[in-house]
């Protein structure tokens, strides 16, 4: 396991009112795909980070608090 903790931003999906169904959808990858990376199975690609962040308007200063932290 990558030992990641997404569980900030899980919350922020949440907030925004989207699910992880939603989120994939609106970044185009396959639901099981986005299941997996936010179980910390695998990572997120610095592409698909830069899509979430433009989604869910979340800082570049941000980043690290949302997908680095373990």
């Amino acid at each position: 396991s990558m030992g990641r903790n997404y569980n900030k931003l899980k919350g922020r999906i949440a907030e925004l009112g989207l699910t992880q169904t939603s989120l994939a959808a609106l970044i185009k990858i396959n639901e099981s795909t986005m299941s997996q990376k936010l179980c910390g199975k695998s990572a997120f690609t610095t592409t698909q980070i830069d899509e979430i962040c433009k989604v869910l308007d979340i800082a570049n200063e941000d980043i690290g608090a949302y997908f680095f932290t373990a």
